[in-house]
């Protein structure tokens, strides 16, 4: 039988004798099981060979007497011994199993071999303390990781912040267990303790008026002309700051540009993605030409004042924050409303919502701003529930739409 008993003396005690080899089971992994023997107290490795499972004597558990990690061993001791016997049964040599902050640097990587954003695997550190980074995945404890998670929330973390903090330390988690079944035996520590908060998934960011966006377009000019563009192409295409610093010179084409695709997105359902060309307006396609300068068609398109390239999470939030409140004195708007807590991001919701409430197909939307419908319908469904009023109605009223017949009389 398959028991989660074997993790702490006090049950183990209680387990009853078993007929045959008397042992109760644990799956440790592929072709590997710990097995317990009550009485004895005896910790015994079975390892798959050629159909049988050839037993492996491992220790003594630590029932009555203190483990010693050498004959008398703890649960998580005699899983690991398990797994380094059955290594040196079949030649091989096991190493020790993955601490959190090697799990990340490993995400990070697979990140990079798969084309996708290293920084992702970075933003679980900012917020891990040092005892728990050096933890080993396979021992890292329920309770260590939910308390982690819950004391982010009580300190006053969103919940949708919280939830994008916990994906890729999951996904690293995940990463792991594949390729060591000590960590993949240890999976209960991260499903339940790293639970994400439910419900989360909302716009989090403000919706402007188009007097509001103009205002923040305008006071980005007023601090710098190469900060100016940058905001306006974020206001005017609706592209994420990822997918705007990529643009190069050669994907302005006259009244158009082309937006590479973002890097969202992954698992098995991902696709390449092509790029999305956008209409834009005489104005600014006038104002990108001359900051493409003839330069070559592999450069960036948007600069920063000192001829350097814009980069994902680069500084333009403090930027930007001074042209919020540049833009609040001029519109002179009323204190806490959203143009005042309003991020960069916000453009990308207006620029979103502007075509919705301009009765634009939700899949041309969706294609647009390189996102799903389901993720439009998600985010932005009040502003197509209360205001799309293009629907063709149908008067059933008896006789309505009813063309009388004309009779004859002979």
């Amino acid at each position: 039988m398959t028991t989660t008993d074997l993790k702490f003396p006090t049950k183990r005690l209680e387990l009853p004798r078993l007929p045959g080899r008397n042992l109760h089971l644990f799956d440790v992994g592929p072709g590997i099981k710990l097995g317990y023997r009550p009485g004895k107290g005896a910790w015994i490795a079975l390892i798959a060979k050629d159909g049988q499972q050839v037993p492996r004597k491992l220790g003594i558990a630590d029932d009555v007497m203190p483990a010693d990690g050498v004959t008398v061993l703890t649960f998580g001791q005699a899983r690991d011994a398990a797994i380094k016997r059955q290594a040196e049964f079949n030649g091989a040599v096991v190493t020790a199993a993955k601490t959190i902050d090697e799990a990340l640097s490993a995400y990070r990587l697979d990140l990079q071999d798969r084309g996708k954003r290293p920084y992702n695997a970075e933003l679980p550190r900012y917020h891990l303390p040092a005892e728990l980074l050096v933890r080993r995945l396979d021992a890292v404890t329920v309770n260590a990781l939910k308390a982690w998670r819950d004391g982010l929330r009580k300190g006053g973390m969103k919940a949708a912040t919280l939830n994008r903090t916990l994906k890729p330390l999951i996904a690293a988690f995940n990463l792991a267990a594949k390729f060591d079944p000590r960590i993949a035996a240890n999976r209960d520590a991260w499903e339940v303790g790293l639970e994400m908060m439910p419900n989360a998934t909302v716009a989090r960011n403000a919706v402007l008026s188009d007097v509001e966006v103009r205002a923040i377009v305008a006071a980005a000019y007023e601090l710098d002309q190469a900060f100016g563009l940058y905001v306006q192409v974020h206001a005017e295409v609706g592209a994420r700051s990822s997918q705007i610093a990529r643009i190069t010179v050669g994907d302005l084409q006259g009244d158009r540009l082309i937006v590479p695709s973002s890097h969202k997105g992954g698992g098995k359902l991902k696709i390449d993605r092509a790029p999305i060309p956008v209409r834009i307006t005489p104005a600014l396609a006038a104002a990108l030409t001359a900051a493409a300068g003839g330069r070559p068609a592999h450069e960036p398109l948007l600069l920063k004042k000192d001829g350097t390239s814009w980069q994902e999470g680069d500084s333009h939030r403090r930027l930007f924050n001074v042209a919020v409140l540049r833009a609040v004195i001029n519109t002179k708007c009323e204190p806490n409303t959203p143009l005042c807590y309003a991020t960069i991001y916000a453009l990308r919701h207006s620029s979103i919502v502007r075509a919705l409430l301009a009765n634009r197909p939700i899949a041309f939307v969706a294609k647009v701003h390189d996102t799903s419908v389901p993720e439009i319908e998600r985010h932005y469904g009040r502003f197509i529930a209360n205001h799309y009023d293009g629907e063709p109605l149908l008067d059933t009223t008896p006789g309505a739409n009813v063309v009388p017949i004309r009779s004859e009389v002979s």
